[in-house]
């Protein structure tokens, strides 16, 4: 009785999909496949319940309830909190992104509201939705001034995620770099990461934030320099400070970093080549991040092992620099005998860019395709492994690639 009466009180309409409301449908995401469809189905009339939702409060009746019910043990009874629907909330907007842009303009009013949980996931909401939020980039600009770290660090990760208005946001970002908070000042160095060229007005405040005191926002700034492609003469000698940094994941980005600048970065080669030789690779995995630019590939390394990945983006970078052949050729010749699949594939392609320059490593190129042809075929990323070295073995010695079966029609998921 004490059930239906709370359900009857605190029930609210919501738009079906299939005989289900939609918060059904939300809870369903990642295991139910008709959820995306639902969501998609229902698009912009969706917004309405999702804007109460993030405005979702637990009133003391409720809470009272809630505690109630918990102190027994006869009827169990699924509650949905106002926590469960700000998640909701949430998921729904990063999900609809752009088809949520009528939420746009209430949302931005609730940021003015000024209460600091609210604008917390509003922003959070703000940065789902994306570039069509960019109408709210002024008021989210009002809120980097907020005495709240939390309030600061979510606007500054929306507006970088909105990439509109930079030349408003990169000068809001750029003096946040400096704000007391280490969380916003990570959050800032995102956010300009994001913003990718239209960023570089920022360079010079991102080369001092490099030596920030704190690990994740040097980290953060690695990826920012990368992607706003500052003068190599200035960027450049900083990332291959950051080569020796102590922490594992900043020398990690940094060997990424260093790679963007291609022919301008040949000074870090012995530095990058000395990364490698120096770091071990085991297994695991590792989702590189949203900013952009990077690639789609999930690299596979040990959890919080930020020492093999280092050693990953170095032997990438190695790759793009494509430089200083008596130093790079044999170092990608060891990194073919690495556990990282994604790292024997740069280590493959850039051999193959050295041409008959490379002949030195057309035994090592032999075996592992031998290996690889070998391999259980336990995961996508094999046929990307035999197809670069395929190509590699082509392009060095066309004799040794025929010898193992490859052929000048070398598909995408094919050799010999």
């Amino acid at each position: 009785m004490v059930v239906g009466v709370f359900w009857g009180l605190v029930g609210v309409r919501e738009p079906c999909y299939n005989g289900r409301p939609l918060s059904y449908w939300l809870a369903q995401f990642g295991k139910n496949d008709q959820a995306d469809a639902a969501l998609l189905s229902l698009g912009t009339n969706c917004v309405p319940a999702l804007l109460r939702k993030i405005q979702a409060r637990d009133s003391r009746w409720k809470v009272k309830l809630i505690e109630l019910a918990d102190s027994q043990t006869i009827v169990r009874i699924e509650w949905r909190t106002a926590l469960d629907e700000h998640m909701l909330a949430h998921d729904a907007f990063w999900h609809l992104r752009d088809r949520a842009q009528s939420a746009v303009e209430p949302l931005a009013n609730m940021y003015l509201q000024g209460d600091p949980d609210l604008q917390e996931r509003v922003a959070e909401a703000l940065e789902g939705i994306g570039p069509a939020a960019s109408a709210a980039v002024p008021v989210l600009i009002k809120g980097m001034t907020s005495p709240n770290e939390r309030v600061r660090a979510s606007t500054a990760e929306a507006l970088g995620q909105i990439r509109s208005r930079p030349e408003l946001v990169v000068m809001v970002l750029t003096k946040a770099l400096c704000d007391p908070a280490a969380g916003v000042r990570r959050a800032a160095a995102g956010g300009l990461a994001c913003l990718q060229t239209n960023a570089r007005p920022a360079v010079p405040e991102l080369v001092q934030a490099a030596t920030d005191p704190n690990e994740s926002v040097r980290s953060e700034v690695m990826d920012a320099l990368r992607l706003t492609r500052g003068d190599p003469q200035i960027v450049v000698p900083v990332l291959m400070t950051a080569l020796n940094d102590p922490s594992g994941h900043v020398r990690g980005r940094a060997a990424l970093a260093i790679g963007a600048f291609g022919t301008n970065a040949v000074a870090a080669v012995p530095l990058l080549a000395k990364l490698v030789v120096e770091t071990n690779t085991p297994s695991g995995q590792l989702l590189l991040g949203s900013h952009g630019g990077v690639g789609s590939e999930v690299v596979m390394i040990e959890p919080d092992s930020w020492m093999s990945a280092a050693r990953h983006f170095a032997v990438r970078s190695l790759t793009d620099i494509h430089s200083a052949p008596e130093i790079t050729i044999p170092v990608l010749i060891g990194a073919l005998d690495s556990s990282n699949a994604w790292t024997r594939v740069y280590a493959a392609e850039g051999l193959g860019q050295f041409g008959t320059n490379a002949t030195l490593a057309v035994p090592a190129l032999t075996r592992l395709h031998r290996q690889e042809q070998s391999r259980p075929q336990s995961g996508k990323n094999q046929p990307r492994v035999l197809e670069a070295v395929g190509q590699a073995l082509l392009r060095i010695d066309p004799a040794a690639a025929a010898r193992v079966g490859v052929t000048t029609n070398l598909s995408a998921h094919q050799t010999g």
